[in-house]
């Protein structure tokens, strides 16, 4: 298998292709575009191919660009399903309770084992 490239680039490539914008995706990684255009350009340079085009202020994805993204989508898609599933786990519930700090240390607690 070859080795692939760093997963915060393909994640933040993902994103500006997804969005059109290098400022909409570093909001939305919570990172700055700057780092989002450093990511981007270590893709690049680890494919050895343009996938964006700059221009002015603006960005447009390269033919190589449009193929990384339609198949990184799918990808992306089955990751954040298999997340939120995960998060949906009903062993995972909680539920909170307001009660008195001696009512709970007296009666709550050791009945709920803690």
């Amino acid at each position: 298998m070859a080795r692939l490239p760093s997963l915060n680039s393909l994640r933040a490539f993902e994103a500006v292709a997804r969005l059109g914008s290098v400022s909409l995706a570093g909001g939305e990684l919570s990172v700055t575009p700057s780092a989002v255009s450093r990511h981007i350009k270590e893709l690049e340079a680890d494919l050895g191919v343009a996938i964006l085009e700059r221009n002015g202020r603006g960005v447009r994805l390269t033919v190589a660009g449009k193929s990384l993204r339609d198949n990184l989508y799918p990808a992306f898609t089955m990751i954040n399903n298999a997340v939120v599933r995960t998060r949906r786990n009903p062993r995972t519930k909680r539920i909170v309770v307001m009660v008195a700090p001696v009512f709970a240390k007296c009666w709550l607690f050791p009945r709920l084992g803690c």
